[in-house]
Parts: C-alpha cells; sequence; structure tokens
C-alpha cells in the first residue's frame, strides 16, 4: 500500500464507474420524436451534454445529421399531406426553421442614389440642413452618419 500524501488523500484508488453510453438511446429518441430534447429525456442527458459529444465525435455529428435530415423529410412529407388539405400555416414555420435556405424569404433592400450609384449623404440635403461642411469628416464618420440617415429615412 503506498502513503498518502496531500496530492492524494487516500492510498486506496477509487474504483471508476464504467460510463454508460447514452448516445444510441439519444439518438433513437432524437429519431422518433424528431427533437434533441426528446433525444436527451430518452437517454437522460442533458442537452449540453449532447451538443458537447456532438462537437467532440465525428462519428455522432454524422448520426446526428443523418436523422435530423430524416426528420426533416418527414415533416417535409407531412408537410405536403397537410398542404394538400388546406392546413399550411404552422408546417410553414416549421419547414423555414428546418430549411432556411429553401423555404426563407428572400428580401433584399438596397440604397442608391442617382443613376444606381452610391447614396450621397450631401444629396439628402444633410450638410445645407445642418449647416455643416461634411468634408471635415473622415471616411469612417461619414459611413456611420450614412447608416444613420439610412436608418432615420426609412418609413
Amino acid at each position: 500500500m503506498t502513503k498518502a500524501t496531500k496530492a492524494t488523500p487516500s492510498a486506496r484508488v477509487r474504483a471508476r464507474k464504467p460510463r454508460r453510453d447514452w448516445r444510441r438511446r439519444f439518438l433513437d429518441g432524437f429519431k422518433r420524436t424528431g427533437t434533441v430534447t426528446g433525444g436527451c429525456a430518452e437517454a437522460r442527458v442533458c442537452r449540453s451534454t449532447a451538443y458537447r459529444e456532438r462537437q467532440r465525435s465525428e462519428k455522432f455529428a454524422l448520426e446526428w445529421a443523418d436523422i435530423d435530415n430524416e426528420v426533416t423529410d418527414r415533416l417535409e412529407a407531412t408537410a405536403l399531406l397537410l398542404a394538400l388539405k388546406g392546413e399550411v400555416r404552422l408546417i410553414e414555420f416549421l419547414l423555414k426553421a428546418r430549411k432556411p435556405d429553401v423555404y426563407r424569404e428572400q428580401n433584399l433592400l438596397e440604397h442608391t442614389g442617382p443613376g444606381g450609384g452610391p447614396l450621397e449623404i450631401d444629396a439628402l440635403g444633410i450638410s445645407d440642413a445642418l449647416g455643416i461642411s461634411l468634408k471635415k469628416l473622415s471616411d469612417r464618420d461619414l459611413a456611420s452618419l450614412q447608416r444613420i440617415v439610412t436608418r432615420a429615412t426609412q418609413p
């Protein structure tokens, strides 16, 4: 038997508990419920544990991604059935959350000056209205002022 020190309060070696492999139960629960929370409840682990393991283990991350894609496919199939019945609003939100690149509304708002060129602050009459000279401002100051004016003039 070894002698106890300050670093090791006991000379006895503690038996290490075998790690419970919860990953398979999590993946099964995730597949069945379609949610990470459902998978965690099935495996009896915290969400942070599941997300941490996904970052640590490439194999686990790939299985997770496969199941996530399967869940999305089931959701799309359900969306199609519901759409054919006329019930689309709730499913629309779910699809936007699952596949924003496909289902998100694409809006682009641009402000341009005359002829489609850059917006000139002087074109808005700021210097005349305020009685100031914008020539003394740096490019950074002008860019900041332009952002402020753009926000202030939006409907």
